[in-house]
């Protein structure tokens, strides 16, 4: 089966302007780059821990790869202490749904941001749309499952939550991460504006695409209360 027909697949049978073999050559450098990148990252923090006397490390990867393990923005857990965070109640705490997402408007999304060169990547780790979203947000934690077209439930994000202000500043489970975003409760419904992000560089890595794909394709609908 031909790149085009699994991507169509992936998103259902809209024309996908950006698949051209120029664009999708580039989504392939940049996800190269990526790798490489961290890779220097990961061998970096070893070399700087060996020399400060360190008897043993164990080297683990803190950053998310084109190619995540099971899906986009699934924090993987790593041993050690858990940090303290907030855990207070929230002005947001609650069940939040979103949808049905159409593979138009996660497109329509990522094209406003300048990221449509990242729209093959999201159709390939994302469920197949239409997409329902149900966000938990409670005791500083942020709990995010996607429903694709297929009716199967797939967890795609943990996060802690830190709520200050009109920012609420998201760091992924497991992860050295933090997203930022503005939020806004507009009519009673959760609006999140994406920020920033420090998994990678917007230009090379397709991670902010993940989060605006995850969290910034509409506005959020609260059907129950923490």
């Amino acid at each position: 089966m031909s790149v085009d027909s699994r991507l169509r697949d992936a998103f259902g049978e809209e024309t996908w302007e950006v698949e051209t073999g120029a664009a999708l050559r580039e989504v392939h450098e940049r996800a190269r780059r990526a790798r490489v990148w961290q890779g220097g990252a990961a061998a970096g923090v070893a070399a700087a821990a060996l020399l400060a006397g360190i008897g043993s490390v164990v080297a683990q990867d803190h950053g998310r790869s084109d190619q995540p393990v099971g899906r986009p923005g699934v924090s993987q857990s790593t041993e050690g202490p858990v940090p303290v965070r907030p855990t207070g109640p929230s002005a947001i705490d609650g069940t939040w749904t979103l949808g049905p997402v159409t593979a138009a408007r996660i497109r329509s999304t990522l094209r406003e941001a300048g990221q449509e060169a990242w729209i093959p990547t999201v159709a390939r780790d994302f469920p197949k749309p239409p997409l329902r979203y149900r966000l938990t947000v409670g005791q500083g934690r942020v709990d995010l499952v996607v429903t694709g077209a297929d009716g199967a439930r797939v967890p795609m994000d943990q996060e802690y939550l830190t709520l200050t202000g009109h920012e609420a500043v998201l760091e992924p489970v497991g992860i050295a991460a933090v997203s930022r975003y503005g939020w806004a409760l507009v009519d009673g419904s959760l609006r999140l504006t994406y920020r920033s992000t420090s998994e990678g560089h917007e230009d090379s890595t397709p991670y902010a695409a993940f989060q605006r794909a995850l969290y910034t394709v509409g506005d959020w609908t609260r059907v129950g209360r923490g």
